[in-house]
């Protein structure tokens, strides 16, 4: 979205008459209005003696949809931590000023990110960048959800969905397409000796290629993840999307590793929670036998039912992936 040039006046004007009254409410709409006028000579002397004057430290924030748990639990930690972007590099179209943005602030927070993605790439960052990026794994595990996969994009660019959005059961899957019926599937999908024959690597697997994955990043989260299963505890909603309590843990290391001051180590909440897959039967201690999506309870034989109704509409597509996978 751009501004005009009018509105960019008025945000710095409210800048200015906020200074002595509220310092830091002022810091930030300089910072908004630098945002659009990123070369405004008068919004950059404004906005670095404020963040000078109150001792400000500034972040960006790249990655994945993780990348906005950081941005928020990020000024948490301490009352003069600001983020100001928070890139998610799947939703991002290159503009330029980018570049203003990131020789301005502090610290460059960032997930792996390919070549593809002009401007705020790791390589291309790095070459620039580099005394003030902090490199963090994205973090995944599939020990709680060995059973839970993406299956590839449909013709038209999108992915099939589920009753979970774009997760699907592997167990269920391949017992549709084994023709099973499905109280069939259910049996299987609920049964702890199947499970444990058919997933009992996938943790191990996983955390493998976690650990392959950081070797390239500056935090490590492998170990934490693993003890924390080997002790019974959850740290995933989904493959892909961990608990407020992980990502917290994430945020204190990368703080702790640029040497910043923590205020506050702990956090409250819960986050990147709309999908809560049921864990793994053979995962003994963490094992809801139920689905929630955006709060709402899911039984298994619902979520059962409902897959088939899906796969049984779009049969050749899953029929064509099955044979390829």
């Amino acid at each position: 979205m751009k501004l005009e040039n009018i509105e960019i006046n008025k945000i710095r004007d409210a800048a200015i008459k906020l200074i002595d009254s509220d310092p830091f409410l002022a810091f930030k709409l300089f910072d908004l209005a630098l945002k659009y006028r990123p070369m405004g000579p008068l919004l950059i002397d404004k906005y670095t003696l404020l963040k000078d004057q109150l001792d400000i430290t500034t972040f960006i924030i790249i990655g994945n949809c993780q990348s906005d748990v950081i941005a928020d639990l990020i000024p948490l930690k301490n009352n003069k931590f600001y983020v100001i972007e928070c890139i998610k590099a799947h939703e991002y179209t290159y503009d330029d000023s980018i570049i203003h943005r990131l020789d301005r602030t502090d610290y460059i927070i960032t997930q792996p990110i390919s070549k593809l993605f002009k401007g705020i790439n790791t390589e291309e960052l790095n070459k620039r960048y580099s005394s003030k990026m902090v490199v963090i794994p994205g973090v995944f595990f599939k020990g709680n959800h060995p059973d839970w996969f993406y299956p590839p994009k449909l013709p038209n660019g999108k992915r099939p969905q589920s009753a979970t959005g774009p997760y699907h059961n592997q167990t269920i899957f391949e017992a549709f397409n084994e023709g099973l019926s499905e109280e069939e599937a259910l049996k299987r999908y609920l049964d702890v000796d199947f499970n444990q024959q058919k997933y009992i690597n996938v943790a191990e697997d996983s955390i493998l290629e976690l650990r392959n994955r950081e070797i390239k990043v500056d935090i490590k989260m492998s170990d934490i993840i693993l003890n924390n299963f080997n002790d019974g505890v959850c740290d995933f909603h989904t493959i892909n999307h961990p608990k407020l309590s992980l990502m917290n843990e994430l945020v204190n290391k990368l703080l702790k590793h640029i040497k910043l001051n923590i205020q506050n180590l702990d956090t409250k909440g819960e986050a990147l929670d709309w999908i809560k897959l049921r864990t793994n039967p053979i995962n003994k201690l963490i094992n809801p036998n139920s689905i929630v999506v955006k709060d709402k309870e899911m039984s298994s034989l619902f979520f059962v039912k409902r897959s088939y109704e899906i796969y049984n509409k779009n049969a050749s597509y899953f029929m064509k992936y099955n044979k390829i996978k």
